[in-house]
């Protein structure tokens, strides 16, 4: 256990707060695994490093990628939420802290890509001293404050999110475009991998999902609000050639845009 300046109460006394490390592994599992049910006595920290896993935390399903890392408080059941889809491996760290400049970190995916080299040493480190019997619990204590400060630094140093909303401008703008991951990620200067991730974490969604939705409801609009012909619509959200736009809206909703417009015109 380390002691970590806590800041000053409304007394002006001195608070310390507590930061202990209980148990660090590193995990490796083949395809098909299945996350066990546990509930937590200690807070714990997981992340990903390569493939997929995929959780339920208190109820909530998630999953992490490569490059996630994620807290959970005590007290939380945590298990599987589906089997794994290839092999995947990651670290696991069972804390207690009682430090409230990190609580922001909790229940949040946290993307730390830009600093994976040096999260993933301090992980390594935990790793190494967790599996020594020796008196130097002090050590893992001391490279998982390093390690939880690192997180803090990539949740507060995001100017690569606040773009995301121009991403969605432009798309909103661009509805009567292709649009495709590949234009959109050379638009805005990111690789098509991050700004996916990036994207999904703050909405929710693909961008592919995001974009089929906007031209669906471009499409029903004017099937339902205007009398221009199937292939002008198709060519106003994007699609030259009627046969495409006709094959994806049946595609979504499982009816043709005739159809569609004859029973909600």
């Amino acid at each position: 256990m380390i002691h970590i300046p806590g800041g000053v109460r409304y007394d002006k006394v001195e608070v310390q707060a507590e930061l202990n490390v209980s148990a660090a592994y590193y995990i490796s599992v083949p395809d098909g695994w299945l996350h066990k049910e546990r509930f937590l006595d200690l807070s714990e920290l997981i992340y990903v490093t390569e493939g997929e896993l995929h959780l339920t935390v208190g109820g909530k399903s998630l999953s992490l990628s490569a490059g996630d890392a994620y807290l959970i408080r005590r007290y939380t059941t945590l298990s599987g939420s589906r089997v794994s889809e290839g092999a995947c491996s990651f670290y696991t760290v069972s804390f207690d802290c009682t430090l409230k400049k990190y609580d922001s970190l909790y229940g949040r995916i946290l993307h730390v890509s830009s600093q994976s080299s040096n999260a993933e040493t301090l992980f390594n480190q935990l790793n190494f001293y967790g599996a020594r019997e020796t008196d130097e619990g002090y050590l893992m204590d001391a490279a998982f404050a390093l390690l939880l400060e690192t997180l803090y630094d990539s949740r507060n140093r995001e100017p690569e999110r606040v773009q995301m909303q121009g991403v969605i401008r432009y798309i909103n703008d661009h509805i009567s475009s292709p649009l495709t991951i590949d234009e959109i990620s050379e638009r805005f200067h990111y690789s098509s991998d991050y700004i996916a991730k990036i994207f999904r974490e703050q909405f929710g969604v693909t961008i592919k999902q995001y974009i089929i939705e906007k031209k669906l409801s471009a499409a029903k609009r004017l099937l339902t609000t205007s009398d221009i012909s199937v292939r002008q619509i198709g060519q106003a959200v994007g699609f030259s050639e009627s046969v495409l736009f006709e094959k994806f809206f049946k595609y979504h909703t499982k009816m043709t845009p005739k159809k569609y417009r004859e029973l909600y015109l």
